[in-house]
């Protein structure tokens, strides 16, 4: 079965977003810029460290179509599921969002439930 995440109802201010996350003493900034055809780098600040990462997003992952204006959600919901693992000096500079369930197989199914 093939699920259309529809997220066309969520606004965000201008054409960047910034989202503080975090727990105890230590506060993460993620920031989600795109670039062009559904490319977008995206700026981690851990504590005093900053990563840069540019992230290509599919049209479809698994069972999951990935419609135009829902991009910048999944791509801040695959950072905030990567952020829960490992820091973000250990995300790749650069990826696709493929990648991610090669690494971490319930990618996918995450992803669909924290976009329902």
């Amino acid at each position: 079965m093939i699920a259309s995440l529809s997220l066309a109802g969520l606004a965000y201010p201008g054409p960047t977003r910034r989202e503080d996350i975090g727990t105890d003493d230590t506060m993460t900034e993620i920031r989600v810029m795109p670039l062009g055809d559904r490319q977008f780098e995206v700026q981690v600040r851990e504590g005093n460290q900053k990563t840069t990462h540019r992230v290509d997003v599919p049209e479809r992952l698994e069972e999951i179509a990935i419609r135009d204006e829902d991009l910048e959600r999944v791509v801040r919901e695959s950072f905030h599921f990567l952020l829960e693992r490992e820091s973000a000096t250990s995300i790749l500079s650069q990826f696709s969002l493929t990648d991610i369930s090669r690494y971490f197989p319930d990618y996918a199914s995450d992803l669909a439930r924290r976009l329902s």
